[in-house]
């Protein structure tokens, strides 16, 4: 889910101040086929049952009045490279009223994400993007869900669709008294049931959103993981390797093994259970039987950067006798020179950095990889600590080795990802086995990218630390 955060109790009543939702925005350019295309209502855009993923399920077999079909409908509540960009953004509702309960946002002007992204294009406001929400709430009875505003807007409460705002239209209004709805979308008091909130803004010059809710008993998420190195099948320290920082815990669902004169500043934690060897203990707790956690398989979206990405804007690299690409049939390899890559999305078959090479990072770089990745030497990755992810669909391994440094977050849910020699990490790895060894220093830090992900995020399902964009599910 993503994320809810409730103030606490107050002297007047015993309802929470303010309610903050976390939700994922995604931006669009103007040229879009669904942006600035028909204007009017369109209601049955999606089907009345929420997708086993989490998204709203296109209706039609075809298109419908303001909507071109379902392949660039799809695109409205995924991560998709070249399409959109993603960040998060926060609402809080503000109670004004303790009996009978009732909190409100309201924003005549909802244009959150003005000269980001992909900017304005020209225009007074940023206005073709996507927003939305998932959190759960505990069903107390005589609970009204109402929303207005402009353009679709779609609620669904326990996966059924209760509001149906669909079209380019001015501001609407819409609402659902719960009791009314309740034995029809499977509801029984005192029960926790999730809402998902998907919004649209397609078309100038308007953007308005309000929504009033007599909701109160919004239950808390899971409580946060700040695990910043997972390995789901295996962690394995040994050596005299260093793990601290704010994510500096590890987590596996079904081993950690300690060995060595590690030092880990944060927990070892595991479904499983976790191994120690010799005296050293780690600064903070062992947990065992945790929570399981789960990883999207990126290969989907490792499939369409192989089909559109930003490889062509890569600069060549002089030699001695002339500047030639660092890329070769997907193959990136760079050797004592240094390159920087620019905002953007790159895919590649391999990565090899060697020597005393440095790759920088100008903006939010995401590469999507498909095969082996090796750090070597005194290489630096990243040395000015930019927006760098590193996402795999590979089972090769990716190798962080020798004296050199890098700063990335690293998702690879089928790999090994291995860290040895004295290599300086910073920030945050998921992979089938972590493997951590030598003298290697890792710093766990969410630093790098905007978002930062909790253990009820419908996002990537990780739970780690700040993994964008999410993956398609």
């Amino acid at each position: 889910m993503d994320d809810l955060a409730q103030e606490p109790r107050s002297s007047q009543g015993s309802l929470p101040a303010t309610i903050t939702l976390k939700g994922t925005l995604r931006d669009f350019k103007v040229e879009h086929p669904d942006f600035e295309y028909v204007i009017g209502d369109d209601l049955g855009i999606v089907t009345a049952d929420l997708g086993a993923d989490g998204k709203p399920v296109y209706a039609s077999t075809t298109s419908t009045y303001t909507t071109t079909g379902k392949a660039n409908f799809d695109q409205w509540f995924r991560d998709e490279p070249g399409v959109n960009l993603t960040t998060s953004h926060e609402i809080t509702l503000e109670r004004v009223s303790v009996d009978p309960p009732l909190y409100r946002y309201s924003n005549s002007s909802f244009f959150p994400i003005d000269d980001q992204l992909n900017g304005n294009e020209g225009n007074a406001h940023n206005y073709h993007f996507t927003y939305e929400l998932h959190t759960e709430f505990r069903y107390t009875g005589g609970e009204n869900f109402t929303f207005i505003g402009d353009d679709d807007v779609w609620v669904y409460i326990n996966g059924k669709r209760v509001i149906d705002l669909g079209g380019v239209h001015a501001a609407q209004t819409a609402s659902v008294d719960l009791d009314a709805v309740a034995d029809e979308i499977g509801m029984t008091l005192d029960g926790v049931y999730t809402l998902d909130f998907f919004f649209a803004e397609r078309h100038l010059v308007e953007s308005n959103f309000k929504i009033e809710t007599s909701i109160a008993s919004f239950e808390d998420c899971a409580a946060p993981i700040t695990s910043g190195f997972v390995g789901l099948d295996l962690v394995d320290i040994s050596g005299n390797a260093t793990i601290t920082g704010d994510f500096g815990s590890v987590f596996s669902n079904t081993l950690v093994q300690l060995a060595g004169s590690y030092e880990l500043d944060g927990d070892a934690i595991s479904g499983g259970t976790v191994e120690l060897s010799g005296n050293q203990q780690p600064k903070g707790a062992i947990i065992q039987g945790a929570d399981l956690i789960t990883a999207s398989d990126p290969a989907p979206a490792v499939a369409a950067a192989k089909i559109t990405n930003d490889n062509a804007s890569i600069p060549c690299v002089q030699g001695k006798k002339k500047c030639t690409s660092p890329v070769e049939d997907y193959i990136f390899s760079l050797n004592n020179n240094s390159l920087t890559l620019t905002s953007g999305v790159y895919y590649f078959e391999g990565v090899t950095i060697n020597g005393n090479a440095q790759l920088n990072v100008d903006g939010n770089v995401v590469i999507y990889l498909d095969g082996p990745a090796t750090f070597n030497g005194g290489a630096a990755t990243n040395p000015d600590g930019d927006s760098l992810t590193i996402i795999s669909s590979s089972t090769e391994e990716i190798k962080f080795n020798g004296g050199g440094s890098t700063a990335t977050h690293v998702l690879a849910p089928f790999a090994t990802v291995r860290f040895s020699g004295t290599q300086g990490f910073i920030g945050s790895a998921l992979a089938r086995e972590l493997r951590i060894s030598g003298t290697a220093d890792l710093t766990g830090s969410a630093d790098l990218v905007a978002q930062s992900a909790d253990g009820c995020d419908e996002g990537d399902d990780t739970g780690l630390p700040g993994f964008i964009p999410d993956l398609p599910h």
